[in-house]
């Protein structure tokens, strides 16, 4: 089977680290949980799983490493869905990180996704699945990690470097390269920033006639939008609709991540997504346009992999 099974919990930090039954109850019709569950029924196990932690009713474990399983079985019984498994292996990357890349299925509590794309992601993270793991996909040999090309393969190494933690960027590079990374995904783009003295955002983007959005590049995981950076923002945002006299000026911040986001009246980018929307105008190529920033922007959406791939679709 070319699926992976991911079980989420927030019941116990070492959940999936210990030989268990793990019950889900109160599911109902396990169909609308599982679509393939008629599917699974059939299948010869064992299967490849994922343990995930997650913020559910009890806590919050989202920094705590997802672990690959072994699903010996599944039995569904008296509204009551029984997952049997042994772990593998503990993974390096975070629950949280590997959730984020499927937001779509963040909120549920098990659910499968397609092997090559658990591989794709996992790649991302510079991880290895275990090969005792591999094994258990059915078609591993022709999807193993080191054959699946991941959407960073796309990339060149200079804005692969924005987002890569290991190699972290000085505040003026960091500004310069989400600079060029705006102008490389087609924006037209001034920069202001460092290069200039005075009170200016780091730039400026101009979305046809009509939408100017000033914005300013945080070099943090953590930006926290404080009252001052607030008024800055503010003061921005009108002196850009005096000099252009244009009413539609748009705030926005671009970091790595971001602490909160309490004010509604700007927009909040993390820079990774950005590097995502380069991957899809180089896969789209000519089909690739602007369009959706306009609907963006206004509606002060903020970015995920969903929004990317529901309004940049590949096919």
């Amino acid at each position: 089977m070319d699926k992976v099974i991911v079980l989420a919990t927030d019941w116990a930090e070492d959940y999936w680290e210990k030989e268990k039954e793990a019950p889900y109850s109160g599911i109902g019709n396990i169909s609308n949980y599982l679509p393939e569950w008629n599917d699974l029924k059939n299948e010869s196990y064992p299967l490849a799983g994922i343990g995930v932690y997650g913020k559910f009713k009890q806590r919050d474990l989202r920094h705590k490493k997802l672990v690959y399983l072994c699903i010996k079985g599944i039995d569904f019984r008296d509204g009551i869905a029984y997952f049997d498994f042994i772990p593998i292996g503990m993974s390096s990357v975070e629950s949280g990180e590997f959730i984020s890349k499927f937001t779509h299925s963040s909120h549920k509590l098990f659910f499968c996704l397609d092997a090559n794309d658990v591989i794709g992601a996992l790649k991302e993270e510079g991880e290895t699945p275990p090969a005792e793991w591999l094994e258990l996909i059915s078609s591993a040999s022709s999807i193993s990690s080191s054959d699946v090309v991941c959407w960073k393969d796309y990339i060149g190494k200079y804005f692969l470097e924005i987002i890569d933690n290991n190699k972290p960027l000085g505040n003026d590079e960091f500004e310069d390269r989400c600079y060029n990374l705006l102008r490389a995904i087609g924006f037209n783009v001034t920069q202001w920033g460092h290069s200039c003295s005075g009170a200016y955002p780091d730039g400026e983007i101009y979305i046809d006639d009509d939408i100017i959005v000033v914005y300013d590049c945080k070099n943090t995981k953590k930006f926290y939008l404080s009252a001052d950076e607030m008024r800055k923002m503010e003061e921005y945002i009108e002196d850009a609709q005096i000099q252009y006299k244009i009413k539609d000026v748009y705030g926005l911040y671009i970091a790595y991540g971001f602490n909160s986001k309490p004010n509604n009246n700007f927009l909040y980018f993390e820079v990774d997504y950005l590097v995502y929307i380069l991957y899809k105008k180089i896969i789209l190529g000519y089909k690739f346009n602007l369009s959706p920033f306009r609907k963006i922007f206004v509606n002060r959406y903020t970015l995920n992999r969903d929004l990317i791939d529901k309004e940049w679709r590949s096919k």
